[in-house]
Parts: C-alpha cells; structure tokens; sequence
C-alpha cells in the first residue's frame, strides 16, 4: 500500500472541497451584508453597474478540476463516515499549526481523536482500515483502466 498514493488523493479532496472553484459570483458584497452596512436604508443604484464585468472578473474563480479528482471523491466517499472523517483530518490537520484565539495549537493524532470524539486506539485502526480500502480501490481501479 502506498501511503504517498493515498495522501495525494485525501488531498485532492480536501483541495476541491476547501476551494473556490464553486464560489465564483460570491465574492462581492451580498445584498445582504450591504443591508447591515447601510443599517436598512440602501443607496439607489449609480447607473455605473457594470454586471457583465463583474461577472467576466469572477470567471477567474473558475479553474479545471484536477484530472484525478472524480476518482480520489469515488473513493473517499465510499468509505464509512468516521473512517472519511479520520482520513480527512489527519491528512489536513496531523503535526499542523492552527491559530486559535490568541495562540498556536498544534495538533497531533491525540487532539485530533478528542477532536472527532474517539479514542487515540480507535483513531489509529480507522485510519489504518481507511488507508487500506482507499488504496485496494484505488489499485482495483487502476488495473481495470489498465486491462
């Protein structure tokens, strides 16, 4: 089993599912939050809304999806939930740094078993089980392509 294999798939799901790829036309001012700003009293439009140009400059939000990203959500998707959740995390949290409140908290499989609610013991075997299935689908997939 290739650990390598299996961290480059768990990571182009976290990509795709941390990324802006999907957010395109959502990164200007909300009717919304202009409301709040304004305390319930908007200003009447300027005549100078430019739509179309707004929408040409959120086009670059938009990017082609990494050729493998079907697949590695295929494969994460099929395991059970608490083994996704601890692939997830210890691939986008393990022996990382986070800014939390007014200090750094650097996490470790302990934390994040507290984190998810299981214990350390139980942490280890799913993410082990998880590995495993990922990388015995990845490798059925892949002869099949192959054949």
């Amino acid at each position: 089993m290739s650990v390598e294999r299996v961290n480059h798939l768990v990571g182009l799901y976290i990509d795709h599912k941390m990324s802006l790829e999907e957010d395109a036309g959502w990164h200007g001012e909300s009717m919304l939050s202009r409301f709040i700003d304004y305390k319930g009293d908007l200003p009447a439009p300027t005549g100078n809304d430019l739509a179309y140009l707004e929408m040409i400059n959120e086009i670059r939000y938009i990017r082609k999806a990494h050729h493998e990203l079907p697949h590695a959500i295929r494969l994460i998707d099929a395991l059970n939930d608490i083994k996704r959740r601890v692939l997830i995390a210890n691939s986008y949290m393990n022996k990382r740094t986070f800014i939390v409140g007014d200090r750094e908290v650097r996490h470790d499989r302990y934390s994040i078993s507290l984190i998810l609610h299981i214990t350390p013991d139980s942490y280890k075997n799913n993410l082990k089980a998880a590995r495993k299935r990922v990388a015995e689908m990845d490798k059925r997939v892949r002869l099949d392509i192959a054949c």
